[in-house]
C-alpha cells in the first residue's frame, strides 16, 4: 500500500465524521420541516353525537365536554388519510354501555360521528308491532331517524334516572329535545310508558289510549325514533317519538 493510499485512508473518519454531521442538519432540517408541515395542516372537524352524559374518547386520549351533540376539531397526525377511533361510555341504569367506531379522515375535513347505540331487539320490535298497526289503517311504515332515536333514547334514561314518568323533564319538552338532537320539525307527537314487560305489552298499551293511539295512527307522520331504559328495580321506561320533518 503506497502512503498516499494509507493518508487517503486515515483522512476518511474526518470526512465520514463531516457526513455524519452533515445528515444530522439533514435530519433536523427533515424534523422542522415535518413539524412546519404538520401545523400547516387544516384540522379536522367532527360533530360527535352520543348520549349526554357520555365520555368521549379519541384516539384513546379522554376529551372533555358533555351534551348530546359535541363538535370537535383534531389536529390531523399527518398528510393524507389516517384512521381515527372514537369510543363513548356510559351507564344505562345500572349497567355499563360502549360504543367505538373507526373512521378514515384527511386533513380539513368535516364530517359526523354517531356514537349511539343502534336500535335494541327490543325497541325494532315495538317499531315493528308499530307499523304493523299503521299497516292495518291503510297508512304508510314508519322510517326511523337516528337523530329522533337519540331524542327518544336520551328521554327514557332520563325518565330512568328521576324515576319519572312525564313528557317534560329538566324544562324540556319533546320539540326541544328533537331540536337538541339536531332534528328539524315541522310537526310531532311523543308517546312515554313505563312499567310494560315486553314490546307487544308497551304498543298495547299504546293502542288501548285514544291519544297514544292517535299518534300511531297519524296520517302525515313518516319518521320516528324510539328509546327504552331500565330504571330501578328492573322498570323499563319507553319513548317513541313522531315526526314531519321540516324542509
Amino acid at each position: 500500500m503506497n502512503p498516499t493510499s494509507a493518508a487517503l485512508a486515515q483522512s476518511s473518519p474526518t470526512r465520514q465524521r463531516g457526513s455524519i454531521a452533515l445528515s444530522a442538519v439533514l435530519l433536523v432540517a427533515s424534523a422542522i420541516a415535518a413539524d412546519d408541515a404538520k401545523t400547516s395542516l387544516q384540522p379536522i372537524v367532527i360533530t360527535i353525537q352520543l348520549p349526554a352524559d357520555a365520555e368521549l374518547e379519541i384516539l384513546g386520549k379522554k376529551v372533555e365536554g358533555s351534551g348530546e351533540v359535541r363538535r370537535e376539531s383534531v389536529t390531523p397526525t399527518k398528510d393524507g388519510e389516517s384512521l381515527y377511533v372514537f369510543k363513548a361510555t356510559w351507564t344505562e341504569g345500572d349497567t355499563p354501555r360502549a360504543v367505538k367506531k373507526s373512521l378514515k379522515l384527511k386533513p380539513g375535513q368535516e364530517t359526523e360521528v354517531d356514537l349511539n347505540l343502534d336500535l335494541t331487539a327490543d325497541e325494532k320490535m315495538i317499531l315493528k308491532l308499530i307499523n304493523a298497526e299503521r299497516e292495518k289503517a291503510g297508512l304508510e311504515a314508519l322510517k326511523p331517524d337516528p337523530k329522533l332515536n337519540r331524542a327518544a333514547r336520551s328521554h327514557s334514561l332520563n325518565m330512568a334516572k328521576q324515576s319519572t314518568l312525564a313528557h317534560q323533564l329538566d324544562g324540556k319538552s319533546a320539540p326541544d329535545r328533537m331540536k337538541d338532537a339536531g332534528y328539524r320539525l315541522r310537526t310531532y307527537g311523543e308517546n312515554c310508558g313505563v312499567g310494560s314487560r315486553t314490546p307487544a305489552q308497551a304498543v298495547q298499551m299504546w293502542m288501548n289510549s285514544p291519544p297514544h293511539k292517535q299518534n300511531i295512527l297519524t296520517v302525515g307522520f313518516n319518521e320516528t325514533g324510539l328509546g327504552i331504559a331500565t330504571g330501578k328495580g328492573g322498570k323499563k321506561y319507553y319513548t317513541q317519538v313522531f315526526a314531519v320533518p321540516a324542509n
